[in-house]
């Protein structure tokens, strides 16, 4: 029971992993037909947000996984991966932001940071966790 539930997290990571690269094109065309910085600013907030949501869903399903193997090294290091990754992700976006500050496209350049981070986030998440979830 434990090996399918596994099997089943690791399905769920990948799948995510999957439509997270998939629509990221589309993602960015659909920020790219904004028409002004206040519609791109919204645009990329939403994006921003909504990859972090499939951040948060994919590591909460890994975390589960690993609580239900009884993986308890694995568990504490993901979530103290997970709070410098959320710590770094932070710095570098205001960094990023930082270097428009004043300017109209400082907001998009900060979430276009987080999206893009985020995806990459998503991308360790599946390469550092389906290997070790589907044995």
């Amino acid at each position: 029971m434990a090996k399918a539930t596994i099997n089943l997290c690791a399905v769920v990571v990948v799948i995510f992993s999957f439509i997270s690269l998939v629509s990221a094109n589309q993602d960015q065309q659909d920020c790219e037909s904004s028409q002004t910085q206040l519609e791109l600013n919204a645009c990329w907030s939403q994006l921003a947000g909504e990859i972090e949501g499939k951040v948060k869903t994919a590591y909460l399903e890994i975390v589960r996984a690993l609580e239900q193997a009884g993986e308890k090294n694995a568990l504490k290091l993901l979530k103290r991966a997970q709070r410098y990754w959320e710590q770094y992700r932070d710095v570098q976006c205001e960094g990023a932001r930082q270097l428009y500050e004043g300017g109209s496209v400082a907001k998009t350049v900060e979430a276009t940071c987080r999206a893009k981070t985020g995806r990459n986030r998503i991308g360790d998440l599946d390469v550092t966790y389906s290997d070790r979830l589907q044995k």
